[in-house]
This record gives structure tokens, C-alpha cells and sequence, in this order.
């Protein structure tokens, strides 16, 4: 072959060349010259050959040579295979004359890159998957293809996709990420159904996927998994499985880490208890409600000891040579340590007060997790104990200022009394009255999703308020304005099998959401704005049900909507064992019973009282479904009873200057209240846990 010229070549002819023949040309079309061949192609041309031709034209100054018109890549790769003994100098390789004519070979070349098609993820499975059943390792076969070991894993890993999901991702009817969501869940029939629902209902967005998908389980992400640790959640007993994709760990006994929060928290309220404090309160979660409509005693500031002043000042001396290092804004472990140094400083700025017994004797606490530890809010007075504290204060005479004391009123006016949502119901556990607060959410969002007119108008006045009311630190509250869609978990019974729920889903069905598939935002607001007014509004009314917080208070804007429109609870949620009897107590079921089938009906159904826990729930739920015989009267009662957490009432008017009215505070200093204020404004509360909470959430 060496002694042919050119011209003794056909275009399209096969060749077969060794390395050392092959020369790279000048005009290849690749004009950017890579430092390192590509080691993915490497362990391809290693593992299965050369399996596309090179483009080459024999050389016009070298004789026997030819140079690569299109194929350096390749090229490359076998150079490199050869410097490593895999391939010897007297291999040939096959070789595709290419025409004379610049502008064809380029115009083959840049085809050949163009419209190459990158493999389907589930070919590349179910070739990774063959090679494990020869017995190959997936570090074996990663070495083989030059892959990464992790992404080899990952692609051996949709075979945990249920077949629809593989299918639907081969005719590319689904993208890779949302496949790579079902195949992170080890149950088969789960990721079935919910495909079924989606492809019936919707469209296969990521969020909505990994919602349904686990809806029933917790992220080691979560706040309330990093409140609880998850070293104490696997302590206990607790199960969970690793997404291989993303990291991710789910912990799938989430009544657990309910159980652990309600512990911690319940630990801490027990030792507030044992100082002396009037009332102590546990809630799941910051919320600017929590504190509202309290007033507050100030304890006495405590001086900082020695050792406290040096560590000030260490801390600031480091912090200020952190600024001038001017640390890369990519380098997490400066920004950790720069954080955590000034959330220490914060801690030891603000410094710690020291209460009076009698103080104490007047006023409660509120706690809340808070990262891994827990805050509490100290000296918060009830609207009931205000005439208490009146007397304290002129007992102490003019100088009680001096010692610290100082009472302050929120300008919210808030009622708080009784369970903290003004419903004067039954007290029920941290537990309990979170998940009712969250069922009780629930239900509002599916009234609001299906009120467009409400939601937007609600919507705009949320807007206007924040623009233009004045002071800008009390807003509406209630809901993420932010349009950060609201979590909603409960610790017992099913938040997916409400009504409200079924509500949402078809809702979330049917509105428009598919314009938001585009990856660029300015295809999806040229989509939005070709909608209907009737599609607009049916998918901002769904946006703004999404953002309803739960509900464990009475003041917020929220429940002042949710008031005025005159939603029957009972329509979207019911009380079950699992999310509410369970989690009584016998006295209160048997409260139940007597307000439903009447105290004689109900003390014959329990026994005189002396029934079985585990028999009263079942007969309590059996009612509600009536399964249990009963009267039309008996029957019309217990189709309308909800907990009383669970209504919707209209919030009192806030009266801030109320408590101004009572003799006893004619000794009232209007700095008191000023320097409360400021005071009140440094702090934030939170909503309530448990029970209370998953019913504001349905």
C-alpha cells in the first residue's frame, strides 16, 4: 500500500491501517486540540474495538501515510491504547477514504458529530446489566468503559424501575432524572401505581414525582430529622434506605421520628416545668404567630463572666481575619467556620436573663426546635394572667423597672388562650395537635384550589399589603409568599387518603402545569400568557393553596380567609384510629361518644368506662364510618363533629390597648411597652406541634 499515490483511491473505500500510519490533519474540523484523550472512548475502543471508522485521505507529502480527516477523537484514544500495550504497532485499523473535496469530508464530519445520538440510559442498563451476569463487577466494567465507578452503579441502577418507568424513559416519554426518582424506590408496586396516577392525571414533573413517591417517609434534610439526629432515629430501631443517585437517606418510620421530636421536646418542657414556670408549651416549628397576642417579662440581665468577655473577643479577632483572608465564595469549610463563628457570637451578644420566681409564678414559656438543640421564648404572659402581673408590679411599687421586670403587650393582639388556637377544645398531646394542624392546612388548600376568585384575590392583597402598609414587620400571615410551596407531613394516619387530598390531585391534574416542562422560564411565561383567564386562575388559585402553612392558631390572614369561606371541614377530612383516636385518651373518646350518641348510648357503648382502650378506638372509628349502628339523630351529630382545633372561626379583632383598661396598671410607663417592643422584635416564634397541627393541615 505504500507505493499507491492518492489517486489510486476510491472515495469510500475500506482501509486497514496501523496507528503509525495515521497522522492527524491540519484541517480536521476539531480545531481545539484536548490535552488528554477521552477516557470514556478509551475504555469503549478497549472494551469492544474500534467501532466507527476513521475518515482519512492518503497523504500528499508523506507517502504511506494518511491523514485523519474526521475521527481525532478516536485517534486519539488509540494512541493512547497503544502507549499502554493494549493495542501493538502491527494492529491494523478500519479506515474510510474520504473525498478529495474539503468541503464534503468536512460536511461528513460535522454530521458525524452533530447527529450522533447519545445511548439510551436503559441500553446502557441493560448492557451494564449483561456484563453483571457474565460476572463482571461495576468497577470492573467501569475501568472497561472508562466510567466513572458511581455512574456505572447508576445506570445499573434503573433496573430498580419498575418496567413502565423503563419504558416510558426509552420512548422518551419521561426524562432521566424523573426515572432515576422512581428507580431510588425500592417498591415496585408504589412506583407502578404512582406512575399510573401521574400518566393518568398529570405530567411527570420531578417535584410531583418524589412527593408522591414518598409522601410517607422523611429526608435526613428535613428540620425535623436534624432536630431528632438521624444517629438517634437509627438507635431506636428506626429503618432507612440510601438514594443512590442523590444520597439522599429516607427515614421510613416516620411515626418514630415523631415519637423522638415529642420526646426531646417534651424532655426540656419537663425541666421548664420543674424551674417554676406557670406554663410551658412544645411546638414543632418556628411560626411569627407563636408569640403573638402574648404579653412579656423581661428577666434580669445576667453580666458576662470573664470567661465569656474573652471568648467575645477571641471570636471577633478571628472573625475579623477571616474578612481580610477574603475567602473563595466556593470554599464551604471558610463559610462553615465564618457561620458558625457568628451564630456563637450572636448566642453570647445576646446574653442570658435571669427570672424572679415571681415572675415565673405569672408566666409561661414556648419552646421549639431549633437546628439540633431547642429555643425558648421565657416570660410570656396570657391574656388571662395580665391582672396577675398588674398586681405583681404594684406590689413591687415604682422601682420594679429597676429589677428587670418589664411587661410589654405584642401589637398583634392575638387571643392564645386555652390550647394556643382559641378553640377551648380538649388539651391533646404535642403530637396529636401537629398532625391536626396539618390535616386542617389540608383542607383549606383544597377549598382555596378550587376558589380561584378567593385565592387571587388573596394573592393581592398580600402584595399591596407588603408594599405599602407601614411598619413592615407585621404582614399577613399563614402562607409562603415567597411561593416556597408548604411541607406538609403528619406523624400518624395518611395525608394522602383525605378528601382534601384527592381535592388537590385532581386539581393538580387538570390546570395547566404542563407549560412549566420548558427548561427556560421565558418559554413558560410566553406559555402562561397564551392560557385562558379561567386556566390562569385555576393555576395560581393551586399555587396558592400549595403555600398554606399548618394551621395551630386562629390570628393569622389564613384563617381569616378560611373564615370567611365557610368551609365544612368534614367535607375534606374525617377523623380515623390512626390520625386521631389512637392518639387520645379514654376520657376524651369517651367525651366523643357522649357528644355524638348521647351519655346514656355512650355509657352503655363503653362499658360504664371500663372498656379496653384498643375497643374504643375501634368503636369511635366505627361510628364515624357507620359501621357501628346509631339513630338519625346520633348519625346527623357524628357526620358533623370535627375537634374543635379543627374549625375555621372568625379571628377576634386585635385590641392591643385592652388590658390597658384595668385599674391595677395605672402605674403604667409607656416605656415599658417601647423597649418591650424592641425587645419583642429581636425574637420569632413558631406554630404548634403534633395533633393540632395535622388537622390545620387537611
Amino acid at each position: 500500500m505504500s507505493s499507491q499515490t492518492p489517486a489510486d483511491f476510491t472515495v469510500g473505500d475500506i482501509v486497514h491501517l496501523t496507528i503509525g500510519q495515521l497522522l492527524m490533519a491540519k484541517d480536521n474540523p476539531r480545531r481545539g486540540k484536548e490535552k488528554e484523550a477521552d477516557p470514556v472512548l478509551i475504555g469503549s475502543i478497549r472494551s469492544c474495538g474500534l467501532l466507527q471508522n476513521l475518515g482519512v485521505r492518503p497523504s500528499e507529502k508523506s507517502t504511506g501515510k494518511f491523514e485523519v480527516k474526521y475521527g481525532s477523537r478516536r485517534h486519539a484514544a488509540l494512541k493512547a491504547l497503544l502507549k499502554e500495550g493494549h493495542f501493538s504497532k502491527d494492529d491494523t485499523f478500519s479506515c474510510r477514504i474520504a473525498s478529495a473535496d474539503p468541503a464534503d469530508w468536512e460536511e461528513e464530519q460535522i454530521a458525524e458529530n452533530i447527529a450522533r445520538k447519545a445511548m439510551n440510559p436503559v441500553d446502557e442498563y441493560e448492557a451494564f446489566a449483561r456484563l453483571v451476569i457474565k460476572g463482571l463487577t461495576p468497577e470492573e466494567i467501569a475501568v472497561r468503559f472508562g466510567a466513572d465507578v458511581r455512574a456505572v452503579k447508576q445506570r445499573l441502577a434503573l433496573g430498580q424501575a419498575a418496567p413502565c418507568v423503563r419504558k416510558a424513559l426509552r420512548a422518551e416519554d419521561i426524562t432521566l432524572d424523573v426515572a432515576k426518582i422512581f428507580a431510588g424506590c425500592p417498591d415496585l408496586a408504589r412506583q407502578e401505581r404512582v406512575f399510573k396516577e401521574i400518566a393518568k392525571n398529570g405530567h411527570f414533573g420531578a417535584h410531583a414525582v418524589k412527593r408522591k413517591l414518598h409522601e410517607e417517609a422523611l429526608s435526613d434534610r428535613d428540620d425535623i430529622v436534624k432536630f431528632v439526629t438521624l444517629d438517634a432515629y437509627k438507635e431506636a430501631g428506626g429503618v432507612t434506605e440510601v438514594d443512590l443517585f442523590d444520597g439522599e437517606t429516607r427515614l421510613l418510620n416516620v411515626e418514630l421520628v415523631y415519637r423522638l421530636r415529642e420526646k426531646k421536646l417534651n424532655r426540656q418542657a419537663q425541666r421548664l416545668t420543674e424551674e417554676g414556670w406557670s406554663w410551658v408549651e412544645a411546638h414543632e416549628g418556628y411560626s411569627y404567630q407563636l408569640t403573638n397576642g402574648f404579653d412579656r417579662l423581661y428577666g434580669k440581665l445576667v453580666e458576662k463572666t470573664p470567661d465569656e468577655l474573652a471568648e467575645i473577643d477571641a471570636i471577633e479577632k478571628e472573625m475579623e481575619a477571616l474578612n481580610q483572608e477574603e475567602g473563595d465564595g466556593d470554599d464551604e469549610a471558610y463559610w462553615d467556620r465564618y457561620e458558625s463563628l457568628e451564630e456563637r457570637l450572636t448566642d453570647l451578644q445576646t446574653g442570658e436573663r435571669v427570672f424572679s420566681d415571681d415572675q415565673k409564678s405569672v408566666s409561661g414559656c414556648i419552646l421549639y426546635p431549633r437546628g439540633e438543640g431547642v429555643e425558648v421564648v421565657h416570660g410570656l404572659v396570657r391574656k388571662q394572667d395580665r391582672k396577675k402581673v398588674a398586681a405583681l408590679k404594684k406590689a413591687q411599687g415604682p422601682d420594679a423597672k429597676e429589677g428587670g421586670d418589664k411587661l410589654g403587650d405584642d401589637y398583634s393582639g392575638v387571643d392564645l388562650e386555652g390550647e394556643g388556637d382559641g378553640s377551648g377544645g380538649p388539651e391533646y398531646g404535642v403530637g396529636l395537635s401537629g398532625d391536626l394542624s396539618v390535616f386542617k392546612a389540608q383542607t383549606l388548600q383544597a377549598a382555596i384550589a378550587m376558589d380561584p376568585a378567593t385565592a387571587i384575590l388573596a394573592h393581592q392583597f398580600m402584595l399591596v399589603y407588603r408594599i405599602f402598609k407601614q411598619p413592615h414587620y407585621y404582614w399577613p400571615s399563614g402562607c409562603e409568599f415567597s411561593a416556597k410551596p408548604a411541607d406538609l407531613r403528619v406523624g400518624n394516619g395518611d395525608l394522602g387518603e383525605t378528601t382534601a387530598a384527592a381535592i388537590l390531585d385532581r386539581q393538580e391534574g387538570a390546570v395547566r402545569t404542563d407549560i412549566f416542562t420548558a427548561i427556560d422560564w421565558h418559554d413558560a411565561w410566553a406559555a402562561f400568557r397564551t392560557l385562558s383567564d379561567t386556566e390562569r386562575g385555576e393555576l395560581v388559585a393551586l399555587a396558592i393553596a400549595r403555600t398554606i402553612e399548618p394551621m395551630s392558631g386562629s390570628g393569622s390572614f389564613m384563617a381569616l380567609v378560611a373564615s370567611e369561606l365557610d368551609i365544612d371541614p368534614r367535607a375534606y377530612w374525617k377523623p380515623t384510629a390512626d390520625n386521631f383516636f389512637a392518639r387520645i385518651k379514654k376520657d376524651q373518646m369517651i367525651c366523643f361518644l357522649e357528644e355524638t350518641v348521647g351519655a346514656e348510648e355512650a355509657k352503655r357503648l363503653s362499658k360504664d368506662g371500663k372498656a379496653k382502650k384498643a375497643d374504643l378506638v375501634d368503636l369511635c372509628e366505627g361510628l364515624i364510618n357507620d359501621n357501628t349502628p346509631s339513630n338519625a339523630k346520633a348519625r346527623e351529630r357524628l357526620d358533623q363533629w370535627l375537634p374543635a382545633i379543627m374549625a375555621f372561626p372568625a379571628p377576634e379583632r386585635p385590641e392591643p390597648d385592652d388590658w390597658m383598661d384595668d385599674e391595677d396598671d395605672s402605674d403604667f410607663d409607656a416605656s415599658d411597652f417601647e423597649d418591650a417592643v424592641d425587645e419583642v422584635e429581636e425574637g420569632t416564634p413558631t406554630h404548634g406541634i403534633g395533633a393540632e397541627d395535622d388537622a390545620v393541615a387537611a
